[in-house]
């Protein structure tokens, strides 16, 4: 389904932030593991405001993200964090170790997985977002020369209008013309809409609520897409 025409498709940049955290309030609000992984009655709304904000601002100034936001009449109402293929120089490798250790020795000073704002479940988040990153490097074999989409949010008031598909279209579109696979998780409300776009189910991370207070699992899927052959 094609959007109405009312919305615009364009690239975002750092003073789209602020615009963006009630974009993923509301996307994520019944997100079946974001209450455990970051429980709302844990984290006060100020903390996690500054964690957004700083974890949406690190990730910008990083070379291969790129940040996709639609809007209608103005209003941010829904995104997308894309990783292009991107190729890290011996500096930005040795940055980024050099990162690593410091996120360790801070974690320890804090007696928590900074990573995460004050009140995560830190166990949840180790599970789910370990799980993950073990996947992705289980499937992909060179984790630089693919597209990944790390993040994707709605709006509740603006959902079934393709604008999920249409943030991912844009992409795809990059990816088939270059011949580049691409890769993401899909959450068990979204993998069909995924799958009708070419991509794949290669595994599944797949989480025991009831050690967190819950009912059920949850899952998500790691789904691999190959680039459509450009006639």
């Amino acid at each position: 389904m094609a959007p109405p025409p009312e919305y615009t498709l364009s690239p975002a940049y750092l003073s789209d932030i602020p615009a963006m955290l009630p974009v993923y309030h509301s996307a994520f609000t019944d997100d079946p593991l974001s209450s455990y992984t970051f429980p709302r009655s844990r984290i006060a709304p100020e903390e996690f405001t500054r964690w957004l904000t700083t974890r949406f601002t690190m990730l910008f100034h990083r070379p291969e993200t790129r940040y996709f936001k639609v809007e209608k009449d103005g209003e941010l109402v829904a995104l997308a964090r894309w990783s292009f293929p991107y190729r890290l120089s011996e500096e930005e490798k040795a940055k980024r170790a050099s990162d690593k250790e410091e996120k360790k020795k801070r974690d320890e000073r804090e007696g928590r997985d900074t990573d995460w704002p004050v009140g995560a479940n830190d166990e949840c988040c180790r599970e789910k977002f370990g799980g993950i990153g073990r996947a992705f490097e289980r499937f992909v074999e060179d984790r630089e020369d693919v597209y990944v989409l790390g993040l994707i949010g709605v709006s509740q008031e603006h959902r079934r209008k393709g604008l999920a598909t249409m943030l991912i279209n844009h992409v795809l579109d990059m990816a088939d013309q270059e011949g580049k696979q691409t890769y993401l998780d899909a959450t068990d409300e979204g993998w069909f809409v995924y799958s009708k776009l070419g991509f794949e189910v290669k595994g599944t991370v797949e989480i025991d609520l009831t050690k967190y207070g819950g009912e059920g699992k949850a899952r998500n899927r790691n789904m691999i897409r190959q680039p459509k052959k450009i006639e």
